[in-house]
């Protein structure tokens, strides 16, 4: 592991501006296939947001008092269709951010609940997939996914040691399933705000809140330390 630890990013709705349009995609498709009002469907989008879609899409569907249809697998691809038609837009904040982080000697990775390709190429169409030394998809037919299965990704490739990782990560995100991972994980967990999801963040009580990256930036800062100076993530965790 780098020896100022490791940074794990969510990649829609906390470097990648794309929740507003993911959310749409996602009523449209209820809509059409189920009647649903896109209204409720987005609601329960961000409510839901970081769990794996065809969890999301499932749940919403039953919530609604439709049976789940025997093809989610296919309503899931339709997804990933749509929004691989929209061009990604990296959050203002990001790339000065990450390229602190990157040269203040943090190891950066990506966990996201999007299907691999996807997370490849929006780092690659934005600019920034420079700054990871990893990246990870969710795709369930091969067991990959946010929380524990990337975690254990991640630490086999790091050569690391449960209670090493425990202590020196953190994880950075925007939904409240984030949150919760990186608890059931015993890692470091970062909330980012938007508009849609300070009630939720709140609820999950991560270790820090933030409104952009630029305030994670400051959070490792050493403030006893000369300018640009970072701490190590093990000096920010307290837990014994």
């Amino acid at each position: 592991m780098n020896k100022q630890g490791l940074i794990i990013f969510d990649l829609d709705g906390t470097l990648i501006d794309s929740m507003e349009i993911h959310a749409a995609v996602f009523a449209q498709i209820l809509s059409e296939r189920f009647g649903i009002a896109e209204e409720i469907s987005r609601r329960a989008y961000y409510r839901m947001s970081g769990n794996p879609l065809g969890y999301q899409f499932e749940r919403a569907i039953q919530e609604e008092s439709f049976q789940s249809p025997a093809g989610m697998n296919e309503i899931v691809e339709d997804f990933y269709a749509r929004i691989r038609l929209h061009e990604p837009v990296v959050f203002a904040d990001v790339a000065p951010a990450l390229r602190q982080l990157w040269q203040a000697g943090y190891g950066l990775v990506v966990c996201s609940g999007n299907a691999p390709d996807i997370v490849e190429k929006r780092l690659d169409q934005t600019g920034i997939k420079g700054y990871f030394t990893a990246w990870l998809g969710t795709d369930p037919a091969q067991g990959l996914k946010k929380g524990e299965p990337h975690f254990e990704i991640l630490r086999q490739r790091l050569a690391l040691g449960l209670e090493d990782f425990q202590h020196n990560a953190m994880s950075v995100g925007d939904a409240q399933h984030d949150i919760l991972v990186a608890k059931a994980a015993g890692i470091l967990s970062v909330g980012r705000l938007n508009l849609f999801n300070a009630v939720s963040l709140q609820e999950a009580q991560p270790d820090y809140l933030i409104a952009d990256l630029s305030e994670l930036v400051q959070l490792l800062k050493d403030p006893a330390g000369t300018e640009g100076e970072f701490n190590e993530i093990a000096r920010l965790n307290t837990r014994k």
